[in-house]
């Protein structure tokens, strides 16, 4: 799997994007994600409704933006859940038009109900240790 920074703004400092960068790369790590693909991402300015999105290129390319955060942590969290969506895009467990597993049926459910979200916060979730035991 290849990461490329696509379009940075003057706000972010480079630790900031080297730590996105880390996050996702976990992500892969975690999943086993051996697609021969590439994640773009877009380090952006702040966005009031969003901390990050995810958008599917092509069959082996997506797109991951994230909205700086004055808080650092925040800015991870969101590249460690939308690195989520990019792996469902790229195994095609998701699609563009919200098909989970080749269904429609879950795209009118609430936000935290939908599979492909669920997946994304569980592993916020492990990223935080809360997902996982160490005894």
């Amino acid at each position: 799997m290849v990461v490329v920074t696509n379009k940075v703004k003057k706000c972010w400092k480079q630790y900031e994007m080297e730590a996105v960068f880390d996050a996702i790369s976990m992500v892969c790590n975690y999943y086993d994600l051996d697609v021969k693909g590439r994640i773009f991402v877009d380090f952006l300015k702040p966005n009031k409704n969003y901390h990050g999105l995810c958008s599917k290129i092509s069959k082996k390319e997506v797109k991951i933006k994230i909205f700086r955060n004055k808080n650092f942590f925040t800015n991870i969290l969101s590249a460690v859940h939308e690195a989520t969506h990019a792996k469902q895009f790229l195994t095609q467990e998701l699609d563009s038009t919200l098909n989970w597993h080749g269904t429609g049926e879950y795209r009118d459910l609430p936000y935290d109900e939908q599979p492909w979200e669920i997946e994304a916060i569980k592993m916020e979730e492990i990223f935080l240790g809360e997902g996982t035991k160490t005894y």
